[in-house]
């Protein structure tokens, strides 16, 4: 391994992937004998390390390797870290494709040209009782390999970027100061199985240890549970492999209840180790099952001691009894059917990469507890092992998937191409000996979007021959040959339905059959069925959600879903100016990229909620509220293991938004899975306006696990009183300040013309996805109405005319038959009534006006559906009440600028400035959508990011009858329902109210 030749064949050589590495075991670290702590025994190599990069792998000098040669020259890099974040070589996202080292019909070759590396070197210090101990060195993760050498001598090599790749190095090792040399290359042959959907960056991006073991230490272990037909006596079924083969030791086992290790034990034991081994076998009653609703976490402490008693070794697994079964096609937990309310997660973080630090991946798992998440599939590799610590501890259920995907070239690799077998097999393995201790882990995935064959069987044995206590997913085993459950992505509704029903469908069209796969009834309608992606949340979208959700609340086979996915992957940088500036794919000059498409998430990059969260968080509630009649209210506890004693529910009425009445109920004993009727004694209501009654459920007190603010787990809205047909507004005299111009209508007032509006700036949903895969523009404009914006602009004024105090105004415009009549009259408070009618000649986007109002009128309130932002097909959580808030909040910054901040079912909303002056706009037809920016359309659809977006001293405001929904069913798609399409052929009409609102009014 001395000459650069040498060096290079692990790397570009398909079947070489470890070398010198250890076999895959438990990340439990070596602790004192009365202690849990591990720091005696393991030292962090984190911190600031020597860093050379290298632009290609051809750069390679042996010597700076292996003659330990004088690094003070190096640059600094912090480890752990991708080296693409500290400003060394390029990022590049990419969605399907694989970057330009990459030749498809070269499999498995890398060019070396385009193959970065980067060399690291830190010195570490160890003393003499360290030099009679074994050493381990642990990388955690790195991409895309780690090739080691201890002291200028080859340690090893390993690769699975995701994965631990473990070295012992107690031959190389020194008393004293010694140097550790790693290359790190930023493709592999590995690197081939790696085509997630994500960032393509490199480095050490997360931990290395030195550990300190015992030659006659504990090497792995595994502590397997179940429970017992009465699912409350937990069965344990533990193996611990030592090293050495020396005769005379023991080992002391024991459980601890609660986490505590003061605690009485629950089971314990002293057995002799024989070759090698100890197999426990244990029945412990009256234990408390792990779920994630009620995450109890118990310990197995092990010490390993000599012949003569003396202590060798202490190792301490936090683990949970739980038993996964499928009975009759459902999905049990402890013998309940579960349901899995779900996200796919990145690790990943702007201002980290890949190295997301403890404490954040710690309140991401706190974000998913508090909006009712409470499954997340790791999407699409294995995460960081602390990870998996807090999902046990706060409760959250994982599919903890295999760092597998070949999606640009699945058809053709890995299949059941025996030379991709054991790296496949492999990599299955380091996920499964490392995770299968933690409680959370309830399935194992075999990777995602990496075709089908023999590769995967073998990956499913090895799997079972490591843990057989879990279930194993595979979306791709569209035959169900070697997934336990049917697996799907981006089902659409009906689609979904047919699956449920029990009957033959089509599905996966493109994946490596042209036409999809056709999977018989027979077939799976025994077999549990779940969405392992679906509601893509690119940008703004998650329409038609409640629609999933009313499917996979109302049909017990169905397991449950993982929404797409939890934050936005940008990389965070700033403008000259201070600005901050979220990119995506392109944005540092990486070729191929796939823009934006990384802007798919529930949070913001930031961890700040996109309005679609909300959505999620009211679907995704354990808890339901119906109204069977007035104030009669059927409330339901869909937790499987809790009661609902720890909640209360708060209640009000509403008239026009405004409370008159409400109350609190403080004890709620729903057992789980249980329904009880409420019967609210409630007032006789006010003589006028639209009644309503909200509830909420909240927490009485704060649980661990909420980390902000609030307490609710559900809130829902139930009419009492509608408010019937609105009134006709009074007209007025004539007002001669009323034009009609080519260019629009000019109302004094306005800042700018009041004109029909057909258009929106484009959303993520509306041909991103078609533009990433043609490159086609007209393919777009075809496909998802683009012309709508000429329709819009080249609105051809045929005639006018007035009719007692109103003004007839007829326009002509492309997609539309006939002419479009806007009537324009006066009315009360300085006002006017706006009319508008049409019928398209095709599916429309929008039907409604837009027009500027000063900029002073920065504050807005309306009585609508709120607080947040809601469409047609997205807007179960966005409640009819009274909200205020500046015009920056009224709108909401998506990734890439597009169409936002909408709001339904408004009543009436005012625009006013500090004085209490400004202009309002009032349903006068039964339905109106409002939009109010302080820039306009044109603005939106120039702008490439948030940074670019200009404040006008203009707010635009579009007044519309509606818009199409914002769809979600599709990956930056548009499939929407039929129902929150705009048809054509339709005649469209509505009216609404322009006023002046008074300082004295307000």
């Amino acid at each position: 391994m001395e000459t650069k030749a040498g060096l290079l064949e692990n790397i570009y050589n398909q079947g070489i992937f470890a070398v010198g590495a250890m076999e895959p075991r438990f990340p439990d670290l070596p602790m004192s004998e009365n202690e849990d702590n591990p720091s005696e025994f393991v030292m962090s190599l984190d911190g600031l390390w020597r860093f050379k990069w290298l632009a290609t792998t051809d750069d390679l000098d042996i010597p700076l390797i292996t003659d330990g040669s004088d690094a003070d020259g190096w640059d600094e890099i912090q480890v752990p870290s991708n080296w693409e974040m500290h400003g060394y070589g390029t990022p590049i996202y990419t969605n399907i494709r694989y970057p330009h080292a990459f030749n498809a019909k070269k499999i498995p070759v890398i060019d070396p040209a385009q193959n970065p590396c980067g060399i690291y070197r830190r010195v570490f210090t160890i003393d003499d009782s360290q030099i009679l101990r074994k050493t381990v060195l642990r990388f955690e993760g790195a991409q895309s390999c780690v090739s080691v050498w201890v002291n200028g001598i080859f340690a090893g090599y390993a690769q699975d970027s995701m994965s631990h790749g473990e070295f012992d190095v107690s031959e190389l090792v020194k008393s004293g100061e010694n140097n550790l040399t790693v290359l790190v290359a930023k493709f592999c042959t590995g690197s081939w199985l790696e085509d997630q959907d994500m960032w393509r960056m490199a480095g050490i991006h997360r931990g290395v240890k030195l550990i300190s073991e015992h030659p006659e230490g504990i090497l792995d272990a595994f502590i397997k549970t179940s429970l017992a037909d009465d699912y409350s006596s937990g069965e344990l079924s533990a193996e611990i492999q030592f090293r050495g083969s020396a005769s005379g030791r023991t080992l002391e086992f024991s459980v601890l209840g609660g986490g505590n290790a003061e605690e009485e034990a629950l089971f314990a034991h002293n057995y002799e180790i024989v070759n090698g081994t100890v197999a426990v076998e244990a029945r412990i009653p009256g234990i408390c099952p792990w779920s994630a609703e009620i995450p109890c976490i118990y310990k197995a402490v092990m010490i390993a001691r000599g012949a003569d008693g003396g202590f060798i070794d202490r190792r301490v697994i936090e683990f949970g009894f739980k038993k996964v079964e499928i009975n009759n096609g459902i999905f049990h937990i402890n013998g309940r059917p579960v349901k899995l309310y779900g996200v796919n997660r990145h690790e990943f973080h702007p201002a980290y990469g890949f190295a997301v630090p403890a404490n954040i991946t710690e309140k991401d798992i706190l974000l998913c507890k508090e909006n009712n998440i409470n499954a997340i599939r790791t999407s699409h590799y294995p995460n960081s092992v602390c990870f998996y610590d807090y999902c046990s501890k706060y409760g959250i259920y994982v599919l903890d998937e295999c760092n597998l995907e070949t999606h640009g070239v699945r058809g053709r690799i890995p299949a059941g191409r025996q030379e991709w077998e054991a790296e496949c097999v492999h990599r299955m393995e380091n996920m499964v000996r490392r995770d299968r201790n933690k409680a959370c882990v309830t399935m194992y995935s075999l990777g995602n979007e990496a075709g089908n064959g023999a590769c995967f069987a073998k990956m499913k044995e090895a799997a079972f021959r490591a843990d057989d206590s879990k279930k194993i997913h595979y979306e791709g085993a569209h035959g169900l040959e070697t997934s336990d459950v049917f697996s799907m992505m981006y089902a659409g509704v009906g689609k979904m339905k047919r699956i449920l029903e029990g009957r033959t469908v089509r599905i996966a069209p493109g994946d490596v059959r042209l036409f999809g796969h056709r999977v018989a009834g027979k077939k799976h309608r025994h077999v549990p069925f779940m969405q392992c992606e679906f509601a893509h949340c690119m940008a703004n979208s998650l329409g038609n959600f409640k629609e999933y959700m009313d499917l996979i609340d109302g049909y017990d086979r169905c397991i449950g879903g993982f929404i797409w996915d939890f934050a936005d992957q940008s990389i965070l940088k700033k403008t000259d100016d201070g600005r901050d500036f979220w990119t995506y794919g392109g944005d540092f000059g990486d070729e191929p990229n796939d823009a934006n498409f990384c802007g798919n998430g529930i949070f913001a990059a930031d961890r700040s909620p996109h309005p679609a969260l909300y959505e999620v968080r009211a679907l995704y509630s354990p808890v339901s509220v119906s109204m069977e009649s007035p104030g009669v209210l059927q409330i339901t506890n869909k937790r499987r293991f809790a009661g609902t004693d720890d909640l209360r529910m708060l209640w009000n009425i509403t008239s026009d938004g405004r409370t008159v009445e409400g109350g609190v109920i403080e004890y709620l004993d729903i057992k789980p899975m249980s329904s009880y009727e409420l019967v609210l004694a409630l007032e006789e209501f006010p003589a006028e306006g639209e009644i309503c009654l909200n509830v909420s459920m909240l927490y009485k007190w704060k649980p661990v696990w909420i980390n902000g603010t609030t307490l609710e787990i559900f809130k829902g809205q139930y009419m009492l009183r509608d408010r019937g047909t609105v009134k006709k507004m009074r007209r007025d005299k004539f007002d001669s300040r009323i034009e009609i111009k080519p260019d629009g209508i000019r109302l004094a007032g306005l800042v700018e013309r009041l004109r029909m509006n057909f258009y929106r700036a484009p959303i993520d949903n509306e041909g991103l996805l078609v533009m990433n895969m043609t490159g086609k523009e007209w393919l777009v404009r075809l496909m998802y109405g683009r012309g709508f914006r000429e329709a819009t602009a080249n609105m051809r004024l045929k005639n006018f005319f007035t009719r007692d105090s109103e003004i007839i105004a007829r326009w002509k415009t492309k997609y539309f038959m006939g002419r479009i009549t806007a009537i324009v009259s006066p009315a009360a408070d300085w006002g006017y009534l706006i009319g508008m009618s049409g019928r398209p000649a095709r599916n429309m986007i929008r039907f409604g006006m837009e027009f500027g109002i000063p900029g002073r009128f920065g504050n807005v309130e309306w009585y609508g559906r709120g607080p947040h932002e809601n469409y047609c097909d997205r807007k179960a959580s966005a409640l009819l009440g009274l909200y205020r808030c500046g015009i920056l909040e009224f709108g909401h910054n998506y990734l890439k600028p597009q169409e936002n901040g909408n709001r339904t079912d408004v009543r009436r909303i005012e625009f006013t400035d500090e004085s209490g002056e400004g202009i309002g706009i009032a349903d006068a037809c039964g339905k109106l959508e409002v939009t109010a920016w302080p820039y306009n359309t044109a603005d939106l659809e120039k702008a490439a990011h948030i940074h670019e977006l200009p404040e006008r001293d203009m707010i635009t405001v579009n007044a519309s009858l509606a818009q199409r929904g914002v769809g979600g069913s599709l990956p930056a798609a548009l499939r929407l329902l039929k129902k929150y399409k705009l048809k054509a052929f339709k005649k469209y009409n509505f009216v609404f109210h322009i006023y002046k609102v008074t300082g004295d009014k307000k």
